[in-house]
């Protein structure tokens, strides 16, 4: 019984679809309920996985990930699987767009920068707004889109 389903491969896998698990979701936002970047909820997926020295097959898999650093379609993931009964489980570590031990520590750097930046300078000089990580990962998706068009 023990290890049947030992995840036995290491592997990536392409998100084909990454859905919210919603329930509860609606009394939360009733109740005034703030989703900022520290939040996280569960997702659902369905990815295309590819173990190593195995045949590609598709499977469904949950894990939570923070709000705003959630992975998209045709996102590449690290994972660990089972070809023979199909099972996968999602590994974040060391990700920089889903691992909030590495995230976190960036945004916070980033802020600091920024507010470095805000504080050294000459004083009446107004305060440019600056990208935030989400609108970094925006742009470079878009350009990868784009990319991939032409």
């Amino acid at each position: 019984m023990f290890g049947r389903h030992r995840l036995t491969h290491d592997g990536t896998a392409t998100v084909v679809s990454c859905d919210a698990i919603t329930s509860g979701l609606r009394s939360a936002e009733g109740s005034g309920f703030n989703f900022s970047s520290d939040r996280s909820l569960n997702y659902d997926l369905i990815l295309d996985v590819t173990p190593e020295g195995a045949s590609t097959f598709r499977a469904e898999a949950s894990h939570r990930f923070g709000v705003q650093h959630t992975p998209k379609v045709g996102d590449s993931l690290k994972v660990r699987c089972n070809p023979e009964h199909k099972t996968v489980e999602i590994d974040i570590a060391g990700d920089a767009r889903y691992d909030p031990s590495v995230y976190v520590r960036a945004e916070a750097s980033a802020a600091e920068a920024e507010h470095e930046r805000l504080l050294n300078a000459a004083p009446g000089t107004p305060a440019e707004p600056q990208p935030t990580t989400a609108d970094i990962a925006r742009l470079v998706a878009e350009r990868r889109r784009e990319r991939d068009r032409g």
